[in-house]
């Protein structure tokens, strides 16, 4: 990645317990004050906030969340349209 990456403030991921059933992805937990302090600078022009939850190269078991800033690019031509098609 080119990029910092500008991790969830406040936001905690971790793995389900071994023991827990298999419906389980994993646990969430979220320090509120951190978090929306964090998030509320965050906002996209939708008004989300959008977090990837990654998985840490140095140790599987650990999750954690990123900001995803990603934006559809705008096209800004038009395609082309074909004389063959009458439509």
């Amino acid at each position: 990645m080119d990029k910092k990456m500008d991790f969830a403030a406040g936001v905690f991921i971790n793995r389900p317990h071994e023991k827990t059933t298999g419906f389980m992805f994993g646990k969430l937990s979220i320090h509120l004050d951190k978090f929306i302090a964090w998030a509320q600078q965050k906002e996209n022009d939708k008004g989300y906030v959008n977090i990837d939850i990654l998985i840490s190269k140095g140790d599987s078991t650990k999750l954690y969340g990123v900001l995803n800033e990603y934006k559809k690019p705008e096209s800004t031509t038009q395609p082309e349209k074909d004389p063959s098609i009458p439509w």
